[in-house]
This record gives structure tokens, sequence and C-alpha cells, in this order.
């Protein structure tokens, strides 16, 4: 797969530790042995807490944008649920 992000593409991020923001580009790869790859789109949808069926955009880029200006639904309904309860 080729890289797809604007950093040098030398860095990556351990599946052991917590994922960051996901960025309208694409900013987090996985380390697999001496392997680095981004992450796809889908599992920056699954990272996010959007479900499966949810529909991406087919290209890599518009994907990860869209998602990197989206708000996380488990977020969206945790804040909603508190403005409830708190009226």
């Amino acid at each position: 797969m080729p890289y797809y992000g604007s950093g040098s593409g030398t860095t990556g991020r351990s599946l052991d530790r917590p994922i960051g923001t996901i960025t309208t580009l694409d900013r987090w790869a996985v380390v697999d042995g001496d392997r680095i790859r981004m992450l796809s789109a889908d599992e920056c949808r699954a990272a996010m807490g959007f479900p499966r069926e949810y529909k991406l955009p087919l290209q890599h880029k518009t994907a990860v944008h869209l998602l990197g200006n989206a708000v996380c639904p488990p977020v969206a309904r945790d804040i909603i649920n508190a403005i409830m309860e708190a009226a």
C-alpha cells in the first residue's frame, strides 16, 4: 500500500498505545514487524466509533478528510445524554 501521509513515512503508532486524533490528513500508521502502513479509511472509521455500515467515499483521501472533520458518534451521544439529564 502506498504511503499517503504528509510526514516522512518512517514513523508509526504501536498497537499497544491508544490512537491519537484522526485528522483530515493521514497521520497514523501501523507497525507490522519491520513494515509500516497507514491506517485504512475503514480503520479510521472504526477508531472514531462510526458503525461498520456507515458509508464512506471510495477515494481514500476524501474519506479520511471527512472523518477528520467529524465528531465521534459516541462522544456526540454522551454530550447529548448529559444535556438531556441536566435539563
